[in-house]
């Protein structure tokens, strides 16, 4: 759950041949903070984001990444695939939060 200030946020819905274009003209807007909520890390679609983070760490952008803990998956090479991945963008700056299927009594996280 996030929780934002009505004046800096909007939303739009993409299909599959909208939203990387309009996700890499929404990094270039960026002025302080992207949050990228995703369940799956994949090497395929982290491949055309690392050189994206490393523009905006350069521009001293926090880049935060909240994923499934690899741990959670079933399949082995997903499981490898994502620890490679998350490793990788710790080293290059990204921060990042894992998620559990795991109930919790924290449902969410506050982004001032």
């Amino acid at each position: 759950m996030f929780f934002f200030q009505k004046d800096h946020f909007s939303s739009r819905l993409f299909d599959q041949t909208t939203f990387y274009g309009q996700l890499f003209q929404d990094f270039k807007r960026c002025k302080a903070e992207v949050i990228i909520e995703s369940p799956f890390i994949s090497a395929s679609r982290m491949r055309y984001l690392y050189p994206v983070f490393k523009d905006l760490i350069s521009r001293k952008i926090v880049i935060c990444v909240v994923t499934r803990d690899p741990s959670e998956y079933e399949d082995e090479f997903m499981r490898d695939q994502a620890t490679n991945e998350i490793l990788r963008c710790n080293e290059i700056g990204v921060q990042l939060i894992l998620q559990t299927d795991q109930p919790s009594s924290e449902t969410g996280y506050y982004r001032p």
